[in-house]
């Protein structure tokens, strides 16, 4: 029973941990903010976070660098399409750029 007991609580700590920094209430950290905002618009990241969330994706396996590395660059990219896609100086000067 005791090896029962062990094996069920570092299966759920990383869940509950999590859980009690959300519930803590208090702002969160910057890269928790980055996360949220590279998960807009990225469908598959978004499934396994909710999945995290269900319980049918271990916290490890969605806070591993190369998940994390995954949800990041592709926010990143979106966030860089959204802007480069805004008329604007910016685009204007890059647009230019091509010998036009």
């Amino acid at each position: 029973m005791a090896r029962y007991h062990r094996a069920r609580d570092a299966a759920v700590t990383p869940m509950f941990d999590f859980t009690c920094h959300l519930a803590g209430m208090e702002p969160l950290p910057p890269f928790i903010r980055g996360m949220f905002r590279s998960l807009q618009g990225n469908q598959g990241a978004t499934d396994r976070f909710m999945g995290m969330i269900a319980g049918t994706v271990p916290v490890k396996a969605f806070f591993a660098p190369g998940n994390l590395t995954k949800v990041f660059v592709g926010g990143f990219a979106r966030r860089i399409r959204a802007v480069a896609s805004q008329p604007g100086p910016l685009v204007a000067r890059a647009s230019n750029a091509g010998g036009h």
